[in-house]
């Protein structure tokens, strides 16, 4: 085996192996693990670093090519995919860790993290000059630089936030977005709109790769303003109450307010959406009979008229939607995820508003509208809300140029609240009471006061201003940004939050 002084020397690129090149045939000259060997002690790190090859997910490591050659002579044999996946994976990861085969796949993998920017992994994978050492501490900087730990799971993410991704489709056009100003809402009384952060106005078409048979038709959260002739949605007695609270507001003759406000991160579970989601990527989960019947036992345990978890009818999910909520809250638990079921924290991460992704509940302030006392509700709307029996209509004014906490919105509520209150009974005061908030001077001050603050600017007036909400004229004048500049005038980044 080489030593670490050849394999730092500088290198020329071995001859058939171009950059950016194809993943070699079976057959072809450069197929073959002895090729392979050959090109490894051939070819220098510093090339490797420079990305000089191109390795990318279009050619596949040694390493892959082992786990799928693998699985698929299992699969020819018979054997369940599943099984025969997992058997390749676990085969590789033995051969690595036991023989002079874990230098090649580090070689590989310190190429791949250096050719998209990965300094770190890139280098602790190359130390597999030793067998197996570069891969152990390739994950480890791996495990730096991704997260696993996200408030969309109550346990350790299957993948990590940056792997994940969704497909969409059918986007719908929308109601135009105008930036609100607070002065606009002074003098009126605002009621908070509590919803999930669910995505609206297109279809979920698929999940980390996998494409649905049915897309998803997404309805929800604040963009529901924009996407509905209504502007907000909700079961008929719930909705009953939120009017009945905007009769009593308009009785002191000024406007009155609907302000959408977040809940937390897993509450859609209880949307229909999520159920529906869920539904489709059980349509091939690799997951067995006995998996099955023991999930539809723990779920008949709570709802003993579950269909199974193959039978997720229309009907079914129809029904109050505590059983939808247990049934992603089940599902999301370890020893099911480990089974094979649909990975819910993903599924989260594909219906969830980017850019509520990572706030805390109460975000308020991302729709506004205004809604009129003595309107009642709409048990027949004109377009249904998939998961809701009943709409309220509304005027669409627009939105903040950011999200606003809770607690600087609705001054009054928070008040009331015990100090360092758990975040969960804070939440579900914020749904259940009768929180207003009367837009006063005092009340336009304190909004005002956070907006210019370091912490109010850095969330969002720069991406207001590159999405074409705000013009850089009104953010110099309103916010003193000076200008060409993305920054305060106090230097302070105003750049979004992430």
């Amino acid at each position: 085996m080489a030593g670490i002084f050849d394999l730092l020397r500088e290198g020329e690129q071995p001859d058939g192996l171009s950059p950016r090149s194809d993943p070699p045939r079976a057959g072809s000259q450069n197929g073959g693990w002895l090729p392979a060997l050959q090109r490894f002690f051939t070819t220098s790190l510093e090339d490797v670093y420079k990305g000089k090859y191109g390795i990318d997910s279009r050619m596949p490591t040694l390493s892959e090519n082992v786990a799928v050659g693998i699985g698929s002579g299992l699969k020819a044999l018979g054997a369940p995919k599943y099984f025969a996946e997992d058997f390749g994976r676990r085969t590789r990861d033995l051969l690595e860790w036991i023989t002079p085969f874990g230098t090649l796949t580090a070689k590989e993998e310190s190429a791949r993290a250096a050719e998209r920017g990965d300094i770190l992994t890139a280098m602790l994978s190359g130390a597999g000059l030793i067998p197996n050492l570069g891969r152990a501490a390739g994950k480890v900087g791996d495990a730096v630089a991704k997260t696993f730990r996200h408030p969309i799971s109550l346990t350790k993410l299957k993948r990590p936030l940056e792997e994940m991704n969704a497909i969409y489709s059918n986007e719908r056009i929308l109601k135009p977005d105008e930036i609100i100003w607070p002065e606009r809402l002074q003098g009126g009384i605002i009621i908070p709109a509590v919803g999930d952060r669910t995505i609206a106005g297109k279809e979920l078409a698929g999940i980390n790769g996998y494409r649905f048979e049915q897309p998803v038709n997404l309805q929800g959260g604040f963009k529901l303003m924009r996407d509905n002739p209504d502007v907000w949605a909700s079961e008929a007695g719930a909705l009953s109450r939120l009017s009945d609270r905007i009769d009593w507001a308009g009785q002191a003759g000024v406007p009155v307010y609907l302000m959408y406000t977040s809940m937390g991160p897993r509450s859609l579970d209880y949307s229909r959406m999520m159920t529906e989601a869920i539904r489709e990527q059980m349509k091939l989960a690799p997951v067995t009979k006995l998996a099955k019947t023991s999930f539809d036992a723990d779920m008949r345990l709570r709802y003993p008229d579950f269909p199974g978890v193959d039978n997720l009818t229309d009907q079914w999910m129809a029904k109050p939607g505590d059983a939808r909520t247990y049934l992603a809250q089940l599902m999301a638990q370890d020893r099911f995820q480990k089974l094979g079921f649909p990975d819910i924290a993903s599924t989260r991460y594909a219906l969830t508003e980017p850019e509520l992704l990572n706030r805390l509940s109460g975000a308020s302030g991302s729709a506004i509208a205004q809604v009129f006392p003595g309107a009642g509700i709409n048990t027949k709307p004109l377009v249904p809300h998939p998961t809701y029996n009943a709409t309220l209509p509304g005027i669409y004014l627009g939105s903040f140029m950011k999200p606003i906490p809770r607690e600087i919105m609705f001054p009054n509520w928070a008040a009331t609240r015990p100090v360092r209150e758990n975040r969960a009974y804070a939440d579900r005061s914020m749904l259940l009471g009768n929180v207003w908030q009367f837009a006063d001077q005092q009340w336009l001050e304190r909004i005002m006061n956070f907006l210019r603050s370091p912490e109010g600017q850095k969330y969002g007036i720069g991406g207001a201003v590159a999405a074409g909400l705000l013009t850089q004229e009104q953010a110099q004048q309103f916010f003193g940004l000076r200008e060409g500049h993305p920054e305060g005038a106090d230097g302070t980044s105003v750049n979004p939050e992430t």
